[in-house]
């Protein structure tokens, strides 16, 4: 339990650094927003609603 709510953690924390990411690129292109719509899906399945 411990070590799953670590990664929650850091989850969460690489959330924040790609919403910045995403802030200072957000002319960037399809790539960048295709990697946070991944990364939304897989935490999606991974964290409770």
């Amino acid at each position: 339990m411990g070590k799953s709510k670590k990664s929650i953690d850091e989850l969460k924390k690489d959330l924040r650094e790609i919403k910045k990411d995403e802030m200072k690129n957000i002319m960037g292109g399809r790539e960048k927003k295709n990697k946070w719509k991944r990364w939304l899906n897989i935490c999606g399945n991974i964290l409770p609603q």
